[in-house]
């Protein structure tokens, strides 16, 4: 944009924006608001109007489908019965594609954006036929060529009636005129939807995002009475209590009424971990020294970022930081899990692999070499191993060796490390609403494959890092329902929500953890990181930069630290016994007689437990 017509669009911009909110009413000095997770706000700015359009005059007809998979849809432009448009597109979706992004209706901006403009998206849908009595459309708007850094993204659902969805965001980046794209995106169940009063307007930079009306994203269950939300925290009383009796005895043996017991958990039976750095553990820079506190005081499990990739474990220096993080996380009693022994591809493993890509037996004994020696070094020292990552996605060397390789490597991994849990792990299982069904499908028929041919198989792993496109917590506890089929537990690996919507981020960290500790199948949630200043997607973190929680580190909290965690002080009754439940874990009891104590440890199983103190 020139000097000239940027000073023009700014001057013209702003008397418009101030025009149009003297009108409605709202100051542009107001205090604002934090609703970045609230319903539209009711404004009458017409941000239709306001601005420069980005798109053509003939909007409806500059859209076109695009996406590897547009063969699977339909668009044609209907006449439309409603007070701001006559006509919109109607979109088919005849088949699901693989992900949404794969199927959309794709428009380029006309004019051009600079970075830091806000930009207003606008447009109805509604829906006409679903199998869900709803369908979905996500909009995007990013560059058009590789990398396709995005500004922003959100997906909603629509009903049968026309909904408004309108989405203000910052330019991430400065384009060209044709250089960005505005996609909504179809690629969901066969579902045919209506899209009309399309608009895409640049307000400038001369207005509050805050000020702005927005539609709440969300997902399928976000409500404080969503039915599934009850039921959760049913099973959650039910699967993750047991019961305890605390029995107060004196030194000979007879009851001692009405003693105060004090019941303190000092570590949950259900693993909640990140993804750590080994080095950090072993620095004494002022900021590591804070991530090792904030460690041991919030996780009773942790997995390596990179330090037990192969990569990095044929490095000598390397491997001997690991080991030396490794007998720290065993002095804090925190379990470990070892990531990763094969990520079966090319671009995944050292140089050397590929280098026998022409050499099968070498290639072989290579990869079974690497388990014995990695798997056996650290024999005792890891909780669970994942023996297999991401074989969908990655898998010339399955293509090269065959699968029956992969049995090979968990019997191989099973006789380094005879007491570690075995897992498959990858991605795409609860991410992206829920839709990757190839990827779902191949991960069960993995699965399945290795468990006929009796590979030591344990458990699995599922990753669960999250986008714009937030999967239902009935979609997600549907998915875990099918996996349980297996009867092997299913841990959360590498869970995150890359999002910067913070309020809407909190309220689906929540929603997961809570989804995922209420299913019986599910043994811990680990997330990918935790920190932002050690975090390889710093908006995905609990705790800033300056280690003030964030919305979503203060979820974490409530939950993991007091919600699901059993600390009460109660008073035996008339014969010293004291029942309750609780969740499960270490415990230690304190019972005060007058000035008498006594204390005792024990762990909580399923089962329950009982122990009896005699004082002194």
């Amino acid at each position: 944009m020139t000097k000239l017509s940027a000073l023009r669009f700014s001057t013209i911009n702003a008397l418009v924006l101030i025009g149009v909110l003297l009108i409605s009413g709202v100051s542009s000095c107001a205090p604002t608001s934090n609703a970045t997770n609230a319903e539209p706000m009711t404004t009458k700015l017409d941000v239709t109007q306001a601005g420069i359009s980005l798109l053509p005059a003939d909007t409806l007809g500059a859209f076109h489908l695009s996406g590897s998979a547009f063969k699977l849809g339909k668009a044609e432009v209907v006449s439309a019965t409603h007070p701001n448009f006559t006509s919109a597109i109607r979109a088919q979706t005849l088949e699901k594609p693989d992900a949404v992004y794969n199927l959309q209706l794709s428009a380029a901006n006309t004019e051009p954006i600079a970075a830091g403009d806000i930009i207003m998206a606008s447009f109805w849908a509604r829906t006409i036929e679903s199998p869900m009595e709803e369908g979905f459309v996500g909009f995007t708007f990013e560059g058009g060529t590789a990398p396709f850094k995005r500004s922003f993204g959100l997906e909603n659902s629509a009903g049968t009636a026309w909904k408004q969805f309108q989405y203000p965001f910052k330019a991430a980046e400065s384009y060209a005129s044709g250089q960005a794209l505005m996609n909504l995106r179809l690629g969901y169940a066969p579902q045919t939807i209506e899209i009309g009063g399309i608009s895409l307007r640049n307000l400038g930079q001369n207005i509050a995002l805050e000020i702005l009306p927005a539609t709440r994203g969300g997902y399928a269950g976000i409500e404080p009475d969503a039915p599934w939300r009850k039921a959760a925290l049913e099973r959650i009383e039910r699967i993750r209590k047991a019961d305890l009796k605390v029995v107060v005895r004196d030194k000979n043996g007879k009851p001692v009424p009405n003693a105060q017991v004090k019941i303190e958990q000092t570590r949950s039976a259900f693993a909640f971990g990140s993804a750590v750095s080994a080095k950090a553990l072993i620095s004494s820079d002022p900021n590591d020294v804070k991530y090792q506190q904030v460690i041991k005081e919030q996780f009773n499990r942790v997995v390596f970022e990179n330090d037990l990739k192969w990569h990095r474990w044929v490095n000598p220096e390397d491997r001997a930081a690991t080991l030396k993080a490794t007998s720290w996380l065993q002095e804090a009693n925190i379990d470990l899990r070892g990531h990763v022994l094969v990520w079966p591809s090319w671009r995944k493993s050292p140089p050397f692999v590929q280098a026998l890509s022409n050499d099968k037996p070498a290639l072989a004994k290579l990869i079974s070499d690497h388990i014995t020696d990695e798997a056996g070094a650290m024999n005792g020292k890891v909780a669970e191993w994942d023996v297999l990552n991401e074989p969908f996605g990655n898998h010339d060397i399955l293509d090269l060796l065959g699968p029956q390789v992969q049995t090979d490597w968990f019997k191989l991994a099973r006789k380094a490390d005879p007491n570690a849990k075995l897992y498959i792990n990858d991605y795409g299982i609860l991410e992206g609403g829920g839709n990757s069904t190839k990827h779902q499908e191949h991960f069960e028929n993995t699965i399945s494959y290795l468990l006929s041919q009796n590979a030591p198989l344990d458990g699995i792993g599922i990753q669960g890092h999250f986008g714009w496109n937030l999967t239902p917590p009935t979609k997600m506890l549907e998915i875990l329902d099918r996996l349980s089929k297996f009867n092997k537990p299913i841990q959360i690996t590498e869970f995150d929500v890359q999002i910067t919507n913070e309020a809407l981020q909190a309220d689906f960290t929540r929603d997961f953890l809570t989804a995922m500790f209420s299913h019986p199948s599910v043994n811990g949630v680990v997330m990918r990181g935790f920190w932002e200043g050690r975090h390889y997607a710093p908006s995905a973190a609990l705790w800033r930069k300056d280690w003030t929680p964030k919305p979503n580190g203060k979820v974490w909290l409530d939950l993991v630290q007091k919600q699901w965690r059993t600390n009460e002080t109660k008073n035996a009754d008339a014969t010293g016994e004291l029942k309750t439940r609780a969740f499960m874990g270490d415990y230690r009891i304190s019972v005060v007689n007058g000035s008498q104590t006594k204390e005792a440890t024990l762990k909580l199983p399923k089962e329950g437990a009982n122990v009896t103190i005699n004082l002194p």
